[in-house]
């Protein structure tokens, strides 16, 4: 079993929810997947010794995280 608060760690660190979100601007419009998931995309690629729920724990964690430090920056 993956260090999952290791992995949390890293990734808010890196910024990597802000990340997808800034590319995600450049691309346009059309780009119809969410940030969720881009997410389990970048999961499945950088983190595939982590099962589906294991991404899943991670994934959530990042984006509440992000929107309760970034709350006045992001659109719901």
């Amino acid at each position: 079993m993956a260090d999952l608060e290791k992995i949390f760690q890293e990734e808010k660190e890196s910024n990597l929810v802000g990340r997808l979100i800034r590319k995600k601007s450049f691309k346009g419009d059309y780009d119809t997947q969410t940030i969720y998931g881009d997410l389990h995309d970048w999961f499945r690629d950088y983190h595939c010794e982590l099962s589906l729920e294991e991404r899943e724990h991670v994934i959530q964690r990042l984006i509440g995280q992000y929107v309760i430090k970034h709350i006045y920056q992001v659109k719901l």
